[in-house]
């Protein structure tokens, strides 16, 4: 599939919102989420173990106030012997690991 000059400039925005023509065949990058974040509902300790997984343990944590979970690092939500139902992990990797940060949140907030 041939790409025309046009539509390569379109291709390789990176980082702006885009706006897709029919005719065109890449995927709009709008939506609620900032880049390179990715949302998991996590409803039972083995899911959010296995979302989890490949991620430092070292990596920062934030949790939304009124959720009964204590953590600051990925290691120390591995570890926790419960999680409540109906959280989900909002994941954001930054090119400086500095800046990665897992955010636990209610899941019904997106709904």
């Amino acid at each position: 599939m041939a790409i025309s000059r046009k539509n390569a400039r379109k291709a390789y925005n990176v980082g702006q919102p885009t706006t897709v023509d029919a005719s065109d065949n890449f995927v709009s990058t709008k939506c609620n989420l900032r880049e390179n974040e990715v949302r998991h509902a996590a409803n039972t300790i083995e899911e959010m173990r296995k979302l989890l997984l490949g991620y430092r343990d070292n990596m920062r944590v934030e949790v939304e106030t009124g959720i009964a979970v204590t953590a600051k690092t990925v290691a120390d939500i591995r570890a926790l012997p419960t999680w409540p139902d109906g959280l989900a992990l909002n994941i954001h990797v930054d090119l400086d690991p500095r800046f990665s940060v897992v955010r636990v949140e209610r899941a019904s907030k997106y709904v």
